[in-house]
């Protein structure tokens, strides 16, 4: 088993860690996702389409796969000289892997950007203040 942890993610929650874990060790692997809180737009052919946001989770890290599974589709991919996947799973699933997701929080965001490191301090310091008041 192996947990993959894309880029910088210091919010992620140890439950969430924990049950993807769990669901990987029973099913072959899990995808911590959230919900799509926004409004999708599909282009197509010059046409857009909003997508029921409903029916849509975003993909988030962890990301728990078998370790043998991962290296042969890193394999696949090197051999096609494939380095343009995003993830692993999507590159699991462009493979043909069908992955378990579990909700993950909202709070565990990638920090990339200045923007993103401002969003980490923000939730810091809010959790901060829940913890002195009581919140």
């Amino acid at each position: 088993m192996v947990l993959i942890h894309d880029g910088v993610r210091p919010l992620a929650m140890e439950k969430s860690i924990i049950e993807c874990i769990e669901v990987a060790k029973e099913k072959g692997n899990c995808v911590v996702c959230v919900p799509a809180t926004e409004t999708i737009i599909a282009r197509s052919e010059g046409a857009l389409d909003i997508i029921d946001r409903d029916t849509y989770l975003i993909a988030r890290a962890p990301q728990c796969f078998v370790l043998k599974d991962v290296l042969a589709a890193h394999r696949q991919a090197r051999a096609e000289g494939r380095h343009d996947f995003v993830d692993t799973c999507t590159m699991m699933h462009h493979y043909g892997h069908e992955f378990h997701t579990i909700l993950g929080t909202m709070e565990n965001i990638k920090i990339t950007t200045p923007a993103d490191y401002f969003m980490f301090r923000s939730i810091i310091e809010a959790r901060e203040e829940g913890a002195i008041f009581g919140l």
